[in-house]
């Protein structure tokens, strides 16, 4: 009987360990879909034998552990007091006791995904609505290096970006058109130090760095960044005439905090040293994405400080991507060497951006899932068990006029009490371990009030919903029927 029980429990073990790969295999090729690029080795994901000989050890295991306990158990039982129904007694408490524990852990680890996901995804979905201090509609980007013909003077590069951005303007279902050394949402950026020209030159470790871009005219009208106070890069600002420079929000405050900016001097320690003139200050945005924070940044005059390469952003009155073709035609037109790639909207640029939180939020959120599966499932199978285990006394109850309500509240009873528990543990352990999740979540906290208790309600109620079929199955036991089978 013993080898029997154990031989039974190996199987099962097997059986899920089989199923378990099964599921295992269409998970990988799920994260590996979903995996932004830049995860390390993600490609090298899979179930190689090592992988599975170490699953097969631990399905093994738990088969064991499993099955040592029923095993001996029913070694221990009489033949006489199983024929009599005496058996059914020996070691209810204990094996009871190891049940329930076992749900009460599933609930509570279900609880702190669950709590886990519901972070992460508050986080995300805060992500997605920050303002990020620019306009990322309609807006078309693309690369652009001009022909060695363009460098050979600075006039010469500074015509040829003038005369883009000046046919560009007239291509059907383009609206306007920026030029900058780099555009917002891009990895790292080009800095250099600065330093205030109405203060004592400061030693070169002393001064502040800051962002440094290099814009055309109508740069922050295409990318709706809003002037606080002075103007913007215009027209006029082209070689021969003073150099002038637009600082954001966070330069001025660092540089000249308390004070009127406009007509002040920003200082490039160069060779030779440049000072350009404060003509505006723009608003604050984030370029390296919503989670980052504003950083001191300077824009200087394209055309009074030419690149060597710069970044094309085009704002249509459509789908940006439908007017790829045109905006080439139009580069061609101008210059039919010069190379014009990399087309992306910023929209897209946006989502590349985010796709790491995203990824997390949807791993996390599938973890939950299933674990709320797993807890629902055992809630359901120790209630459905003790139900059929207690199908006599119940008959009983009933025969002797008791109420099926009542009836039903002692099952509701038991499986609100296990999860009552599990939800409490869960909550603790959530709590625990809410300084895990601090550094990856974005304007949540880790112990978000609203988080633990909707996570805990929705918990609670699929406990619910669990134990209705149980409840419902001992309501309706036939008294009659119990009586003959004893």
């Amino acid at each position: 009987m013993a080898w029997h029980v154990l031989t039974e429990s190996l199987v099962l073990a097997a059986i899920g360990g089989t199923a378990g790969l099964g599921l295992a295999w269409l998970g990988i090729r799920g994260v590996r879909a979903l995996a932004p690029a830049g995860i390390p080795r993600v490609d090298q994901i899979a179930i190689d034998p090592m992988v599975a000989a170490f699953t097969a050890g631990v399905c093994a295991l738990a088969g064991l552990v499993a099955g040592v306990a029923p095993a001996l158990r029913a070694s221990r039982l009489a033949a006489g007091d199983a024929l009599r129904g005496e058996g059914r007694v020996i070691g209810a408490r204990s094996t009871g006791l190891l049940r329930s524990g076992l749900v009460v852990a599933q609930i509570a680890l279900s609880l702190i995904l669950l709590i886990g996901s519901g972070l992460l995804t508050k986080g995300f979905l805060g992500l997605q609505t920050t303002d990020l201090g620019f306009d990322s509609s309609n807006l078309l980007l693309a690369d652009v290096r001009p022909p060695a013909s363009a460098f050979q003077n600075r006039e010469r590069a500074a015509t040829f970006y003038w005369q883009l951005a000046e046919r560009l303007k007239t291509t059907t279902g383009v609206s306007d058109v920026a030029l900058g050394e780099q555009l917002p949402l891009l990895a790292g950026g080009l800095y250099n130090n600065v330093f205030a020209g109405d203060r004592p030159v400061p030693p070169p470790d002393a001064q502040l760095g800051a962002q440094r871009r290099r814009v055309s005219e109508g740069f922050f009208r295409t990318l709706g960044v809003k002037m606080l106070q002075g103007r913007a890069i215009a027209s006029t600002d082209t070689m021969g005439r003073p150099p002038v420079v637009v600082v954001n929000q966070a330069l001025a405050d660092r540089l000249w905090p308390g004070e009127p900016v406009i007509g002040k001097t920003l200082v490039l320690p160069w060779d030779p040293e440049v000072r350009m003139e404060v003509i505006g200050v723009a608003s604050n945005i984030k370029e390296q994405g919503p989670a980052s924070s504003p950083r001191p940044t300077f824009y200087m005059a394209l055309a009074q400080f030419p690149a060597r390469s710069a970044q094309l952003g085009v704002r249509t009155t459509g789908d940006p991507l439908a007017v790829v073709s045109l905006v080439k035609q139009a580069a061609a037109a101008v210059d039919p060497t010069v190379a014009i790639s990399a087309f992306q909207t910023m929209d897209s640029r946006f989502t590349s951006r985010t796709a790491e939180p995203r990824f997390r939020t949807v791993l996390l959120s599938v973890f939950g899932a299933l674990s709320l599966l797993m807890a629902a499932t055992g809630l359901y199978g120790l209630l459905a068990y003790l139900v059929a285990q207690r199908s006599r006394e119940l008959g009983i109850r009933l025969a002797l006029g008791a109420d099926r309500r009542e009836v039903v509240w002692v099952v509701l009873r038991r499986g609100a009490g296990l999860a009552g528990i599990g939800i409490a543990c869960g909550l603790g352990g959530a709590l625990a371990l809410s300084g895990v999740m601090r550094s990856l979540l974005f304007q949540v906290s880790p112990t978000d009030p609203q988080t633990f208790a909707g996570m805990s309600l929705g918990l609670g109620l699929v406990a619910l919903i669990a134990c209705a079929l149980p409840a419902w199955r001992a309501a309706s036991v036939d008294p009659i029927e119990v009586l003959r089978q004893d």
